[in-house]
């Protein structure tokens, strides 16, 4: 990721009450104003009921357990993680899959539960990041 991209997601502004949240160290997910399902990014049709464009941006708990992990041997350019560093896909007990690097030192199993929280990255903002539960 770099930061031209990070700077077209910004410009969405359906994306803007995620963003504003990260930037106040808090993570949203949309949650459908109609049947309560929560989904990882805004979606114009709900998955679960059909509802069209009925969405509200809910604060999440961050804790959930580590669904699949993975290690990486390259990262994206201007990524401030040095290679190997470990991605994990966590299913938040609030309901909806986050994907989010490990920081250095910490090392995460698939069934671990874990907290997804924020952390500054240096050129890019806010943005999240998993770690142990706390």
């Amino acid at each position: 990721m770099s930061a031209v991209d990070l700077d077209g997601w910004l410009a969405d502004p359906r994306g803007g009450p995620y963003w504003a949240a990260l930037q106040d160290g808090r993570l949203v997910t949309p949650r459908c104003r109609s049947c309560g399902h929560r989904t990882s990014y805004l979606r114009w049709v709900c998955p679960a009921c059909g509802a069209r464009g009925e969405a509200d941006w809910a604060e999440t708990s961050g804790v959930g357990r580590v669904h699949s992990v993975t290690t990486q041997h390259r990262a994206p350019a201007g990524f401030d993680l040095e290679p190997p560093y470990q991605v994990a896909l966590v299913e938040l007990d609030d309901g909806p899959l986050v994907l989010a690097p490990v920081p250095p030192g910490a090392v995460v199993a698939i069934g671990d539960t874990v907290r997804v929280t924020t952390r500054d990255v240096p050129g890019l903002g806010r943005l999240i990041s998993v770690g142990p539960r706390s």
